[in-house]
C-alpha cells in the first residue's frame, strides 16, 4: 500500500522546473499521496533568473501539483539559515501551469507569517498569497529624528499581503510607520497604466500627537491631531485628438509637506486640483482647463517664495494656433486666444504659522497676516473675466547660409476690472505690439589630424552656431500696473532688446579602434543681452527668452553654460549670468564628478545666488570597499554662515536577497539629525 524511503531522496519533474529532497518520505501507493519530512523544495524562475527553496517540517502531497507545508520557510538562499526569509506556520503550494511556452508557477497560500533576517524573526503578519517572488515586504527602516522620535517605517505589497490576484498593470505599495513622539501613521501609494489610462493615487495619514519642526528650522503646533494628505493624478486619451488630465491635492494643513516630505516641498510640481481636455491636431489645439484648490495654503517652496499665492480659474478656454502657412509659405502665422474666470487664492496666515521666518514675507506689516498684506496692496478678491488675444506673423527668409525671420506681434488683453486700486497706471484693457528680427546660421569644420592621449581626443568636429536677436516692444499699460494672474499674460514688459549669442560645440571619438563613438566633448553657450533704458527691471535676476522676449526678466546682462567632458571619468557643468548694470555675478554654479576608479567616485559642486546671498559649496564621495559595502559622505558647507549647512554619511551592506543601509544626516538649518538603517529587498 505504501513506500517508506530513507536518505538522500529527490523526486524532480520531469521537465526539471522544481525538485523535492527530503530524508525520510513515505508514499501512498494507493491514494498518490506522500509526507516528506525535514523536505526542501527548489524551483528556477527562468524569468528572473533565480532559484528558489521553500524548506518545510512536514511537506505532504496532497495532489500532482499541490502540496501543503507545515512551519515552512521560503527564501532564495541555498544555506539552511537564510539571510533572509518568510517563515509560516502552514503553507499551500500549488504549481500552476504556465500559458503557452510559459514556465509553470508556484503560487503560495500562507498563514501566521513572519520576516525572518538571519533566523530571527522580525515582523508578523497574517496572511500571504502569491508566487515566490511576490515577498509582501519591500522595505523597512528603523531611525531616529529628533522631531518625531525613533520611527519604523514599512512598505508592503497590498496584494501579497491580503492574498488578492495583483489586477494587471497596477502597482501598489502599503505603508505602515510608526512615530515614538508622534503617533501611528500609513498610507497606500497606487500606479495604474492602461492601453489608454496612466495615474497615481497616493494616500497618507498620520494621528499626530506631536510638534512639528519645519524645514525652515522653526516649531509649530499642529491645528490637530488627524493630518495627511490625499492625491490623484490622472491622464487619459479619448481618441486620435483628444486627451484629458485630472489632478487632486487635499493636504490637511499648512506645514504637513515640509515637515513629513520635505524633499517634495522642495522639487514637487505645484500641488492644485483640476481638470484639463485638450484637443490637438497638425497645427491646432483647443484647451480647457478648470482649476479650484480645496486649500487655502500653499506647499510648494517655490511659489511661497515667489508669489504666496495661487490662482482659481473657472473655467479657461483656450484656442491656438502654431505654424499656418500663408501666401505660398511666405509668411508664418502662429495665434493663441484665451477666455478666462480668474482669482486670487492668497496663502492664508502669518510666517509664524506657517513655520518660516519672518523675512521670508517681506511685505508683512506687523501683526498682518498675508492675505491682509495683499488686499492692502490693492489685488482684488472677487472673480475677473479675462480675454487675451495674441497673434504673431513671421517671414522667414534665407541670406546664404544665414537664416532671417523677421516678426511682428500684435496682442490685446482686455478684463472686466480696471485695478484701479491695485496701480493707477491699470487700465481694464491692454495693447502690446512688437517686432523682432531673428538671425542665425551654422557653420562646421572637421580636422582628422587631431591625436592627443591627454585630452583623450581622436579626430574633431568644430560646430558654431552664432545667432543674433533684435527686438522691441511697446505696451498700453506700464509692466508691473496689472496683477499677475499669469506670468505668460500679465508680467510682460516693452523696451528694446538686443542679444547675440554663440553656441560652439567640440566634438570627438572614443573607444578605441573597433568601439568607436562619438561624444560632444565641449559645449560652451554664451551671450550678451543689452536692453534700452525704459525697460522695466522686475527681478535682481536678468534672463532673457529668445522665442518670447516680452517674457524676459530684463536687464543688461552676461549669461553662459558649459559642459566639459574631459574624458570618460572627468566631467565638468557650470552656468552664470553676469549683471552688467550692477557689475557683479548675480546667480552661477559649477560642478565636476571624477571617477577615480571603479571602486571611488568624487563629486563637487558651488552654488551662488546674489539675490538671497547664497553660497554653498556641496561634495560628495562614493567608495565601493568591495562586493558587500559601499560608503557615501555629503557635507554642505556655507560660506556665508562659515559652517556645515548639512552633512549626511551612508553605508550600504549588500546580501544576497537584500541591501541593509545605515544613514546619518545632520541638518543645521532644522537643527535635525536623522539616524535610520533600512532594509531594502532585492526585487527580482
Amino acid at each position: 500500500r505504501g513506500i517508506y524511503l530513507e536518505g538522500n531522496v529527490v523526486a524532480t519533474a520531469g521537465n526539471g522546473e522544481y525538485s523535492v529532497r527530503a530524508p525520510h518520505v513515505y508514499y501512498d501507493m494507493r491514494t498518490g499521496r506522500a509526507i516528506m519530512l525535514e523536505a526542501v523544495l527548489r524551483t528556477y524562475s527562468r524569468e528572473h533568473r533565480v532559484t528558489l527553496y521553500a524548506r518545510a517540517q512536514e511537506l505532504r502531497q496532497i495532489a500532482a501539483n499541490q502540496w501543503t507545508a507545515n512551519r515552512a520557510r521560503v527564501s532564495t538562499s541555498e544555506f539552511f539559515t537564510p539571510h533572509f526569509a518568510i517563515g509560516s506556520r502552514r503553507m499551500t503550494v500549488t504549481q500552476r501551469p504556465g500559458s503557452g511556452d510559459e514556465d509553470s508557477t508556484l503560487f503560495i497560500e500562507a498563514r501566521d507569517n513572519t520576516l525572518e533576517v538571519e533566523g530571527v524573526p522580525l515582523l508578523y503578519w497574517p496572511k500571504f498569497a502569491g508566487t515566490l517572488e511576490t515577498i509582501p515586504l519591500k522595505n523597512i527602516e528603523v531611525g531616529y529624528q529628533k522631531s518625531q522620535g525613533v520611527r519604523i517605517l514599512t512598505r508592503w505589497d497590498p496584494f501579497g499581503l491580503t492574498g488578492m490576484e495583483k489586477p494587471a498593470g497596477v502597482k501598489a505599495t502599503m505603508l505602515v510607520d510608526w512615530f515614538s513622539d508622534r503617533g501611528p501613521a500609513g498610507g497606500f501609494d497606487l500606479t495604474y497604466k492602461t492601453a489608454t489610462a496612466l495615474g497615481n493615487i497616493d494616500l497618507y495619514y498620520l494621528h499626530d500627537r506631536g510638534v512639528d519642526r519645519t524645514s525652515s528650522g522653526r516649531n509649530v503646533k499642529p491645528p490637530n491631531e488627524n493630518r495627511g494628505l490625499a492625491l490623484w493624478s490622472h491622464q487619459q486619451k479619448l481618441g486620435e485628438h483628444w486627451d484629458f488630465q485630472a489632478d487632486l491635492a487635499y493636504i490637511s494643513d499648512e506645514t504637513f509637506i515640509t515637515s513629513w516630505r520635505d524633499d517634495h516641498f522642495y522639487n514637487r510640481r505645484e500641488y492644485e486640483t483640476y481638470g484639463y481636455l485638450r484637443y490637438t491636431d497638425e497645427h491646432t489645439a483647443l484647451d480647457i482647463l478648470t482649476k479650484y484648490n480645496i486649500n487655502d495654503f500653499i506647499s510648494n517652496s517655490y511659489l511661497l517664495a515667489s508669489r504666496a499665492y495661487q490662482v482659481q480659474k473657472l473655467p479657461e478656454l483656450t484656442y491656438r494656433r502654431y505654424g499656418d502657412s500663408l501666401f505660398d509659405d511666405a509668411v508664418t502665422y502662429s495665434g493663441e486666444t484665451r477666455l478666462s474666470r480668474v482669482r486670487f487664492s492668497f496663502q492664508q496666515g502669518t510666517a509664524a504659522e506657517l513655520g518660516v521666518r519672518s523675512g521670508a514675507f517681506p511685505f508683512l506689516m506687523p501683526g498682518e497676516t498675508i492675505p491682509q498684506a495683499f488686499l492692502r496692496a490693492g489685488f482684488p478678491s472677487k472673480w475677473i473675466t479675462r480675454f487675451d488675444t495674441r497673434h504673431e506673423f513671421a517671414v522667414p527668409l534665407k541670406a546664404g547660409p544665414v537664416k532671417v525671420v523677421p516678426y511682428v506681434v500684435g496682442r490685446l488683453t482686455a478684463y472686466s476690472d480696471d485695478f484701479q486700486q491695485f496701480s493707477s497706471d491699470a487700465r481694464d484693457t491692454r495693447a502690446f505690439g512688437a517686432v523682432g528680427l531673428r538671425l542665425n546660421t551654422l557653420l562646421q569644420k572637421i580636422d582628422n589630424g587631431v591625436e592627443s592621449q591627454v585630452l583623450d581626443l581622436h579626430r574633431l568636429r568644430t560646430i558654431v552656431e552664432p545667432r543674433l536677436t533684435a527686438w522691441y516692444g511697446a505696451t498700453s499699460v506700464p509692466d508691473g500696473a496689472l496683477p499677475v494672474y499669469d506670468e505668460a499674460v500679465e508680467s510682460i514688459g516693452g523696451g528694446s532688446v538686443l542679444e547675440v549669442g554663440l553656441n560652439t560645440i567640440f566634438q570627438t571619438q572614443r573607444g578605441g579602434p573597433g568601439r568607436w563613438r562619438s561624444v560632444d566633448v565641449l559645449k560652451v553657450d554664451a551671450s550678451v543681452v543689452l536692453n534700452s533704458t525704459d525697460a522695466n527691471k522686475e527681478s535682481p535676476t536678468p534672463q532673457f527668452f529668445d522665442y518670447r522676449p516680452e517674457y524676459s526678466q530684463f536687464g543688461d546682462h552676461v549669461f553662459g553654460t558649459i559642459a566639459w567632458e574631459l574624458s570618460d571619468q572627468l566631467s565638468l557643468v557650470g552656468e552664470a549670468t553676469y549683471d552688467l548694470d550692477d557689475t557683479k555675478l548675480v546667480r552661477g554654479s559649477i560642478g565636476v564628478s571624477l571617477q577615480h576608479t571603479p571602486l571611488l567616485a568624487t563629486f563637487a559642486e558651488y552654488r551662488l545666488i546674489e539675490a538671497d546671498d547664497t553660497r554653498l559649496l556641496e561634495l560628495g564621495w562614493a567608495y565601493t570597499m568591495s562586493t558587500k559595502y559601499r560608503f557615501t559622505l555629503v557635507p554642505q558647507w556655507d560660506f556665508v554662515a562659515e559652517d556645515l549647512r548639512a552633512i549626511s554619511f551612508g553605508v550600504i551592506r549588500s546580501f544576497p536577497d537584500f541591501d541593509l543601509t545605515v544613514r546619518v544626516r545632520r541638518d543645521e538649518i532644522a537643527d535635525e539629525t536623522t539616524f535610520g538603517a533600512s532594509l531594502d529587498l532585492v526585487e527580482f
